[in-house]
């Protein structure tokens, strides 16, 4: 399988998240059943879904990416701020776009391959979710591969509306492999 794919099925996966509750329960929407996740499913499909969006350095989606980090509310403003000041997130989607040209112009992509996602216990309400996996880096030179390690330490929040819970990560390291 490709890594192209690969990430694919990951954006597919996490892209299912809708809120969480802190067991598996059902709701009724009027139009049928919906179940909605656990709070580790979620906790873990936000990991992936966030590991994607900030190290994923494709040209066409880069932008889109850094706009979603900023806006979404995923990620405490703590987290966002260290993630630029590492230089591990663009500042602006200005910051991405000139980024996103720069790849295009040395037709290089930053794909990854997701190995495992694992929650960890739950201490006084920190959650940690640990990422592995490998960065493909395919330039005109080829594939180049490094694996990666990153620790979120998550929380559940309620959304502003007050009708669920859903993970917010409150820390985010790059971890020695």
């Amino acid at each position: 399988m490709s890594a192209g794919l690969l990430v694919l099925v990951a954006v597919s996966l996490a892209g299912s998240l809708t809120g969480c509750s802190g067991t598996n329960q059902s709701t009724d929407s009027g139009q049928g059943s919906q179940s909605t996740m656990s709070s580790k499913d979620a906790c873990e499909a936000l990991g992936r879904r966030l590991t994607i969006k900030l190290f994923e350095k494709d040209r066409k989606t880069l932008a889109k990416h850094t706009n979603d980090l900023h806006n979404s509310g995923e990620i405490s403003p703590a987290a966002i701020s260290k993630l630029e000041q590492e230089g591990l997130m663009e500042r602006t989607v200005e910051d991405a776009t000139k980024t996103a040209l720069a790849l295009e112009k040395a037709a290089t992509d930053i794909s990854l391959a997701i190995d495992s996602t694992e929650q960890g216990e739950v201490k006084q309400g920190k959650i940690p979710v640990d990422v592995k996996g490998k960065l493909i880096k395919t330039s005109p030179k080829g594939h180049v591969s490094q694996p990666f390690h990153i620790r979120y330490i998550m929380v559940i929040q309620k959304v502003k509306d007050g009708s669920a819970y859903t993970p917010v990560a409150e820390e985010i390291t790059v971890l020695p492999n």
